[in-house]
This record gives C-alpha cells, structure tokens and sequence, in this order.
C-alpha cells in the first residue's frame, strides 16, 4: 500500500454505516478494567456501527486496545457479532483495518 494514499475510514463508514461494523478488543490489563462498551451509533437499520462509543471503567490502568473495522457488505450485522463485541470471522466479511493502541485509562 502506499502511505501517502490516506483513506478516511470515518468519512467512508460514515457515507455508507450498512456496509461497516467496528469491533473493540482491550488487553494487558485495559480488559479488567473496562466493564462496559456501550455503542452510540447505529446504522439506518437501528444495527450498531461503532464508531461512537463509551466506556464503563472500574479502575486506572495501562493497556492495549484492539480496533478492527470489517467490510460486511451483504451480511448480517446480528449474526456476525457474537457476545457484544466479538466478530465471528467463519460469516465472511473483508478486514478493512486492524490497529492496536496503547491505553492509559485515568
């Protein structure tokens, strides 16, 4: 890929919330602490899109967090998340991107 073709994936999700669906993974301590994601968007058929959210957090920490943006054109948002927040990769769907943040929880 070339780095100086930058893609804003809020823009694109944005144009078209049906197509997309983000998922949150927190690791390295960040997962024993944030008790609840609560998703705040929604796409024109009421499914979550995730690029809006909130955090329920129990305590500080440091930590890692996993973000993942599927393509899921032509599948089922409800079938493929699983337990909230856990993408079932065996429906299909295309990774569009896959990053990992580093996380000071105050």
């Amino acid at each position: 890929r070339d780095p100086s073709n930058i893609l804003d994936m809020n823009e694109r999700i944005q144009e078209d919330p049906e197509e997309y669906q983000v998922f949150y993974e927190f690791q390295n301590g960040a997962d024993t602490v944030v008790t609840a994601l609560i998703f705040n968007d929604f796409d024109s058929d009421d499914r979550r899109v995730g690029l809006s959210t909130s955090w329920t957090v129990s305590a500080s920490t440091t930590g890692t967090e996993s973000i993942r943006i599927y393509l899921i054109s032509g599948l089922d948002k409800q079938e493929v998340a699983l337990n909230d927040n856990v993408y079932e990769e065996s429906m299909g769907g295309e990774i569009e991107l896959d990053a990992v943040f580093m996380l000071s929880i105050e």
